[in-house]
């Protein structure tokens, strides 16, 4: 068996777009059809990379949700997961809320999207994620001790997001990336996507070596670089720099391209 692991947006959808080109569709269920495992990982919530999961058939389907914090079996059974404490949210909280042009928002352990403040930016999330709800910290952030926090969003437009900054000790003690030119993410430290297929590659007995991980962006990079990675053409050049393979652009179905053309794989 081998497993192959894929970003969603800017890897399996095109920017802007809500719906995998069918070559690429063709092209994973050809994969998935000689009996090998496949997984959507992605900074999103499970009910939202569920809906793209469904669309495959494959007796091992798995969801890398909140950018590799939680992992779901295709039935939303919970394998592993990773959090962060309330301290440790309302300290970016805290620490950000000077700025109004910042939103901070966290994913929570159960599926859920919450907040202190009244935040466009997780409204805006929770309309398009299938979050299973919308929770008002100031009502009541027991919450946060019941499900921990899986994932710190710091939302903001590019050109606020990209002077945003950190201290030494916050990128000692989490892990912080970027996703594009809106989004930071903090997770506990130590957790990517590849923390959490490397979970998912000891539960299927299988070699690093047949595992295949396909991005674009910075929340990729961990698991492009620990696998038989490929870097989408539009990748950003650091998760190009340690991809093994380069293929076409997300819009050009790189995707399929890559496993047919470069890797063999179908």
């Amino acid at each position: 068996m081998k497993l192959a692991c894929f970003d969603i947006d800017g890897t399996l959808l095109p920017s802007y777009d809500q719906s995998i080109p069918q070559d690429v569709l063709s092209a994973i269920q050809s994969f998935a059809d000689k009996g090998n495992a496949i997984a959507i990982a992605s900074g999103r919530p499970f009910g939202s990379v569920k809906a793209l999961l469904d669309i495959f058939h494959a007796p091992n389907r798995f969801a890398i949700c909140a950018g590799g914090s939680a992992l779901f079996d295709d039935q939303g059974n919970l394998l592993w997961k990773q959090t962060l404490n309330k301290e440790q949210f309302f300290h970016f909280a805290e620490e950000l809320k000077p700025n109004k042009e910042v939103a901070v928002y966290c994913y929570l352990g159960d599926d859920s999207l919450a907040s202190y403040f009244p935040e466009p930016w997780a409204d805006f999330e929770f309309g398009i994620n299938h979050f299973s709800c919308h929770h008002d910290l100031n009502q009541d952030d027991s919450v946060i001790d019941r499900f921990g926090v899986t994932k710190i969003m710091i939302a903001a437009y590019p050109e606020v997001s990209a002077k945003i900054t950190f201290s030494k000790e916050d990128y000692e003690n989490f892990a912080i990336v970027r996703s594009n030119a809106h989004f930071l993410e903090v997770m506990p430290k130590g957790v990517s996507k590849a923390s959490a297929i490397e979970v998912m590659r000891q539960r299927l007995n299988i070699d690093k070596e047949e595992i295949y991980t396909f991005g674009d962006s910075g929340n990729d990079l961990e698991m492009v670089k620990d696998y038989v990675g490929v870097a989408m053409g539009n990748a950003t050049e650091d998760v190009k720099e340690v991809a093994k393979y380069i293929t076409k652009d997300c819009k050009d179905s790189g995707v399929a391209y890559a496993l047919k053309d470069i890797l063999h794989l179908i």
